[in-house]
Order: structure tokens, then C-alpha cells, then sequence
């Protein structure tokens, strides 16, 4: 289970007496800092798409109508929870976050949160305020824009070896 980022103790104050409470208020109130500026870099990976409809889309009709019911069911009955997640895959070009964008515009009440490539490499913790303010605002859509920037090497590796050329 994760430990919410206002409750995690710093290494610092680990090391250094735990009674005293002036410095473990300080290390407190300089985590909720971290957190609310952690909060408003996950913000700004917020998009908006209410635009797009599914004729926006051109090709990929599998994949296509594939989403249209994966959608059709979340707004149906969202509390039933029938997808987790959905992996999209192919060479640059063929639409993916084309079809997320019209995804997210097409679920009501769907955030969007398109995720950039090599996004929270250097701050484990940011990765908890991206999942809290996503259940916060859900339903939402996380995008992980070429996800081998997110992943460790041996799941990069792992994805390169796939044939997504097969059925």
C-alpha cells in the first residue's frame, strides 16, 4: 500500500531525533510544499479534448470500434468498472492518442491526463499525486505517451520482442 505523501517522513528526519516536534513540523509543512507543487505540474498534463468525435478518427477501424465499446460500457454503468486499462500500440502516426483524446471526450465527465514521455523519472513521489488526482477526478484517462520512457529497462526490452504485427 501506498503511504500518502503528507505522511512520509524524510530520511532526514528518520536520522535525527523524533521527539523533537518543531523539526518534524518543519519536514511536514515541506512535503505538503512538495505536494502542491507536485499537484500542479500533474495539472498541467490535463487536456481537453471536447471537440473530437469518433469521425474524427480516419483508419484503425478495429481499434476504433473496439473503444466505441469499451466507452459505451463505462458510460453505461462506470460503478461496474469494465476496463482497467487498454494498450495501444503501433508506430508513430497511426492515431493512438488521437483515439485516447476522442476516448476522453466521448466518457462523460473524463479527464484526460496525457502523459509525456520520460515524466517522473526523477521524482518517484509525483507518480501518487498523479493516481490520487486521478481517482479524485474520475473517470479519467491516463496516456502514457510512448510508454517506454516510464517503464524500467527490462519492460522496454520486454515490449520491444512483441510482433504486434500478429494476431
Amino acid at each position: 500500500p501506498l503511504t500518502p505523501l503528507t505522511q512520509v517522513s524524510d530520511p532526514l528526519c528518520d536520522s535525527l531525533d523524533s521527539d523533537d516536534e518543531e523539526f518534524q513540523e518543519r519536514a511536514q509543512r515541506e512535503l505538503k510544499k512538495k505536494r502542491v507543487m507536485y499537484e500542479e505540474e500533474v495539472k498541467g498534463l490535463i487536456t481537453t479534448s471536447a471537440d473530437l468525435t469518433w469521425d474524427d478518427m480516419f483508419g484503425q477501424q478495429e481499434a476504433v470500434d473496439t473503444m466505441k465499446l469499451i466507452v459505451d460500457a463505462v458510460n453505461r454503468d462506470f460503478d461496474s468498472k469494465p476496463h482497467n486499462a487498454v494498450l495501444l500500440c503501433g508506430p508513430p502516426g497511426t492515431g493512438k492518442d488521437q483515439l485516447a483524446k476522442i476516448a476522453a471526450s466521448q466518457i462523460d465527465g473524463c479527464t484526460l491526463f496525457d502523459i509525456p514521455k520520460g515524466f517522473g523519472s526523477h521524482k518517484p513521489r509525483i507518480w501518487e499525486v498523479l493516481f490520487d488526482l486521478a481517482k479524485e477526478m474520475a473517470p479519467a484517462i491516463l496516456f502514457f505517451n510512448e510508454c517506454d520512457g516510464v517503464l524500467n529497462g527490462s519492460a522496454v526490452s520486454a515490449l520491444k520482442r512483441i510482433d504486434w504485427d500478429t494476431k
